[in-house]
């Protein structure tokens, strides 16, 4: 989910818990801590491929990250009049708390996370809800507006309480409209499916992948779960998505494909693709291009990619482009 809607989280919340200026500032810094990683953006898009939603996206990340938080509340109240060492305790709790939270959300959205690193680098997602929230983000923009405006603990503590519930239920709501769209497309194709989230609660992108020996192929279908309707297909083909062992020479479309996962770069791209197509085509003596690209983002791959030149020796070099030239 979006930082501004993680920090309007810890903003209303940290109100509701009636929490003093410097407490209540950190808690807001606790609920936004998994997108510190966030900073990678300085090491331009690769870097944010790389490293958003890792190490910080973890239960041992947010546990190191709220002790440290503990910490610098502890440097700035231990020489409070009436400081306690339970309240350091206390908030280390409350600052565990809003990371988890921030988590949870994060898990909500179709970017998975493999959240029990370094013990284990499987990946979990649940699909539930966009990385950008519309409802979401307006229950909480709402309550901290109505909350600024009143100005007093017994509103903040119902707008707390007011707003947990609705985005609970609206939660709620779109599992429920996941599971319809799941059967929707089901019952008319009989084929088996998974189901994404889109921005507009009501839409669902619907997948069902098969798997050719020379072609796989996605059918994508929006569905509106509310008319139980199919609105849209269409049909994205790439080569077989293997990732088998190939050394030099690269002399096909399929070696240049499996050869280019090899690096690092491409590797995280494929970590974070849900719908992940591979494109082959000749780059005279000097090899093959490969272009990577999420069809989840777009049936084009125009909107997200990643470009490898693999030399027919062996040698890789690969950028990343938000923009790569379409084929």
């Amino acid at each position: 989910m979006d930082l501004i809607s993680h920090g309007l989280v810890g903003v209303v919340v940290g109100k509701g818990l009636n929490l003093d200026k410097k407490s209540w500032f950190l808690f807001v810094a606790a609920c936004t801590l998994p997108d510190f990683d966030g900073v990678s953006i300085l090491g331009g898009i690769d870097a944010v491929f790389q490293y958003h939603r890792g190490i910080t996206h973890s239960i041992t990340g947010i546990i190191v990250g709220s002790a440290i938080l503990g910490l610098l509340y502890l440097v700035m109240t231990v020489r409070s009049p009436g400081f306690q060492k339970r309240d350091v305790l206390m908030m280390f709790s409350l600052f565990l708390a809003g990371a988890f939270g921030h988590l949870f959300l994060d898990l909500l959205t179709p970017w998975s996370m493999a959240i029990l690193w370094p013990f284990s680098d499987a990946r979990a997602v649940f699909d539930i809800t966009s990385f950008f929230d519309p409802v979401f983000f307006a229950v909480f923009l709402s309550a901290a507006i109505i909350g600024y405006y009143r100005r007093d603990k017994k509103t903040w503590k119902v707008l707390t309480v007011v707003s947990l519930c609705l985005v609970s239920s609206f939660f709620g709501i779109r599992y429920y409209e996941k599971g319809v769209a799941i059967s929707t497309v089901e019952e008319q194709t009989g084929e088996e499916v998974q189901a994404l989230p889109t921005s507009l609660p009501h839409l669902w992108s619907v997948v069902a992948q098969t798997e050719g020996e020379k072609v796989w192929t996605y059918h994508i279908y929006t569905v509106n779960a509310l008319s139980r309707e199919i609105l849209e297909t269409r049909t994205v083909e790439t080569l077989p998505l293997t990732d088998t062992a190939v050394e030099p020479p690269i002399d096909s479309p399929e070696k240049a494909a499996s050869y280019s996962r090899k690096d690092g770069k491409i590797r995280a791209f494929l970590a974070k693709a849900r719908l992940p197509v591979v494109e082959v085509t000749e780059a005279g003596e000097e090899g093959w291009q490969v272009l990577w690209y999420d069809a989840f983002m777009g049936d084009e791959p125009r909107h997200s990619g990643i470009t490898a030149r693999i030399g027919k020796d062996g040698t890789i070099t690969v950028h990343y482009s938000l923009f790569p030239e379409a084929k």
